[in-house]
């Protein structure tokens, strides 16, 4: 490819490929192993990127054999945030692989001029494709801001799997040896040690600390120097200006005891965004970093100093006349301020443990966080999220369809003339955390309050979804529904899985009738989907009649608390009773229990959150 490499000295057009398949336009830039050039595929009619080895035809086997390794590692990772192959082939004794174009910096230059929430978004973003990649097995080993791409629009692509493996093959590396970049390296990945995810995570940790402090973990003039200090010494301290929390997230993943660490990429993103919703950051052990300490004699001069200013200003107070009957109590030591703050961090805890409910289809219990979330705090977003959750809980009682749609559209208007009697709406429509622009969202597709507009709905939904805001995406699957988008549903599957979030999986399940799902959500341990899966083994006339099998997965439900296990649970019984089959003497049991949970639900009202005081 060496000809390639001088694309201005000549007009003439330069080829790769059978047939000439690909014209090379530029060169990109080349790294340790191979050259990257910008090029058109005449095939499919696509400006793309091609890379090939850097030694070319003299490569040897080991090269060829690592080249290949990446390629395929690459295209086997289907992720939006991780570069997408489009070919693999040898050409005149060469291998290559063709590859999105991304049109964008590295994340190293792109942090210079981004915000700090905003480089927070990307790095949440570029450890969830990271977490993605070891769901499929596979370590990347070299994640550094340079492998980093960042598009116009602010979306991170990360590339360069070019050391990556598989989790369950034999390295091709000697015993020993090290290979990446020794800046983000773990002191494991140093001392040639085997090496796991967890070697990524430390990656992970020290590039969110170089694009937040814009400056490496390390400071060293020497390779040998370097490798003593990664081994041996901590992080230098962060600057003062990012937040504790901040700080806590890269110091936890910067731990040189691996098991010290984040035991997952999935913990690290959930704490990055709890930070970002102002919740609790949950990690666990921090690095202690002992900040450098001053000569004695500094201290003294700056005391000294510190004690003249002081008596000064004293003095100077002390000759004022003073206002007489005037109290002055600051903000800062204001009682009413205090209890307001402390009532605010209760409605935060007790709003985040209402949302993890939910996610696990326990709604009861999310009912009972989000009503202890508004006795804390009267914000308007709770009580939106309250009526998301009343809505489920109407769909799980046992009445006729027709009764159950009216109630769904008297909680509609409840809370529509709540918002509007309280003046709620405009203050929920002005707020821009993520948390409120969800119920934005919901109020728009709904029209709780405000005039319905699907497009603005799904604008405010899909930026949300995107970031990999759950409860967002659930409402956009709806939206994709109505509208006939099953590629997108397909999309937000694909997320679910990712994530091991089963009400997606669940979601689109329902909607694609796709059993197959239902048995990976149960796997994950989602009580909804074990209900499906005992009410398709229970349906007259199906292929997949098994009463048993209905009748176990109803049960496991029921153990974790599902209302709808019990009531199928009634249902596999009469079944077994009409085809003559003998029904065991705890039928009435379950009967009686069904009514009381039954009775339970139907005691539940939307007006609940409005007269809590």
């Amino acid at each position: 490819m060496d000809q390639f490499r001088d694309t201005q000295t000549s007009n003439e057009a330069r080829y790769f490929g059978k047939a000439k398949r690909y014209q090379i336009l530029q060169e990109i830039g080349a790294g340790g192993m191979g050259r990257v050039y910008k090029a058109f595929d005449a095939k499919i009619n696509r400006v793309i990127a091609l890379k090939v080895l850097l030694s070319g035809k003299n490569a040897n086997e080991t090269e060829n054999r690592r080249f290949l390794r990446e390629a395929k590692t690459l295209a086997s990772l289907q992720h939006k945030n991780i570069i997408r192959v489009y070919d693999i082939d040898v050409f005149e004794k060469q291998y290559f692989f063709t590859m999105d174009y991304i049109d964008g910096t590295t994340l190293k230059e792109a942090a210079k001029k981004l915000k700090k929430n905003q480089i927070i978004d990307i790095m949440i973003q570029v450890i969830n494709a990271i977490h993605y990649a070891h769901g499929q097995g596979v370590i990347h080993r070299d994640i550094k801001p340079s492998n980093i791409l960042v598009t116009q629009n602010n979306e991170p692509v990360v590339m360069d799997f070019g050391l990556a493996r598989a989790t369950d093959c034999s390295t091709l590396t000697q015993s020993g040896s090290m290979l990446g970049t020794l800046l983000y390296a773990s002191p494991e990945q140093i001392s040639g040690k085997k090496v796991d995810h967890l070697t990524d995570i430390y990656a992970l940790g020290a590039t969110l600390y170089e694009v937040l402090a814009q400056r490496p973990i390390f400071k060293s003039e020497g390779q040998a120097n370097l490798l003593f200090l990664v081994l041996n010494k901590p992080p230098q301290p962060m600057p003062r200006t990012i937040a504790k929390e901040l700080q806590d997230i890269c110091f936890c993943a910067l731990q040189k005891d691996k098991a010290k660490r984040y035991s997952s990429a999935a913990k690290m993103a959930r704490d990055l965004r709890n930070f970002r919703k102002g919740l609790a950051v949950r990690n666990t052990g921090r690095v202690k970093i002992k900040r450098k300490k001053f000569p004695i004699s500094y201290i003294v001069a700056v005391s000294v100093v510190v004690i003249l200013v002081t008596s000064f200003l004293f003095l100077r107070q002390t000759s004022k006349p003073r206002n007489v009957g005037k109290k002055k109590t600051t903000q800062k030591h204001d009682p009413q301020k205090i209890l307001e703050e402390q009532n605010r961090k209760k409605a935060q805890h007790h709003f985040a443990e209402s949302k993890k409910q939910h996610h696990l289809y326990r709604i009861e219990k999310a009912w009972l966080e989000i009503k202890e979330t508004i006795r804390w705090d009267k914000n308007p977003r709770y009580y939106v999220y309250g009526y998301r959750i009343f809505w489920l809980i109407i769909r799980n009682r046992f009445m006729p369809e027709k009764q159950e749609k009216e109630l769904l559209r008297q909680a509609d208007r409840d809370i529509a003339t709540f918002l509007r009697r309280k003046g709620y709406i405009q203050p929920l429509l002005a707020a821009t955390d993520d948390d409120a622009l969800y119920c934005q969202g919901l109020m728009y597709y709904r029209g709780l309050g405000v005039e319905k507009n699907l497009p603005l709905a799904y604008e405010k939904l899909h930026a949300l979804h995107r970031k990999g805001f759950f409860e967002a995406t659930l409402q956009l699957v709806n939206y994709y529904t109505l509208t006939n988008q099953m590629q997108k549903l397909q999309e937000c599957y694909e997320l679910g899985e990712e994530k091991q979030f089963a009400p997606l999986i669940i979601s689109y399940a329902n909607r694609s009738k796709k059993r197959y799902l239902y048995v990976k959500a149960a796997e994950l341990g989602y009580r909804e989907a074990m209900c499906m899966l005992g009410y398709f083994h229970s349906l007259p006339g199906s292929p997949d009649l098994h009463l048993q099998k209905s009748l176990g997965y109803y049960l496991q439900a029921e153990k974790l608390g599902s209302y709808r296990a019990l009531r199928g649970i009634v249902d596999t019984y009469n079944f077994y009773q009409q085809n003559a089959v003998q029904v065991p003497h705890s039928l009435q049991y379950w009967i009686k229990k069904r009514d009381r949970k039954q009775q339970e639900l139907m005691r539940i009202q939307l007006q609940d959150l409005f007269d809590i005081k």
